[in-house]
């Protein structure tokens, strides 16, 4: 099946499982299930890492939402496709201080971001 976009955005459903068929869908790169119920929050990165093939995905108004320690980095680093997460688009800058995080914490993380401006500065001198 070639379907690209599937939209189950405001249906109710509570379980990620019951979205299992979705992952025999290969070429699926949006998925959007903004407004549901889903509470099963332990279930959602490793669902998602099974999808590596989507690049925007929307869950914002789920209950699993502030459930999930570090949700917006989890993600981004475990799908490393993903551009775009609930309205937010996903800049490599963001990828690399996603994964700096997850490896040392908040302390490597602000460092990855101090080198980072640092580097855009340095271009941006260099530029002029």
């Amino acid at each position: 099946m070639n379907l690209k976009t599937l939209d189950v955005s405001h249906n109710f459903i509570v379980d990620i499982q019951d979205c299992e068929q979705v992952i025999e869908l290969p070429s699926l790169t949006n998925f959007d299930l903004r407004e549901n119920q889903i509470d099963t929050h332990n279930e959602i990165v490793p669902f998602f890492t099974r999808m590596q093939q989507v690049t925007c995905l929307y869950l914002a108004g789920n209950p699993c939402i502030r459930l999930i320690s570090n949700y917006r980095r989890q993600l981004t680093v475990k799908m490393p496709n993903l551009y775009y997460l609930d309205e937010k688009p996903i800049f490599e800058d963001d990828r690399l201080c996603a994964e700096a995080f997850i490896k040392g914490g908040r302390e490597e993380e602000v460092r990855v971001k101090n080198e980072l401006e640092l580097k855009k500065r340095e271009e941006m001198r260099i530029d002029k």
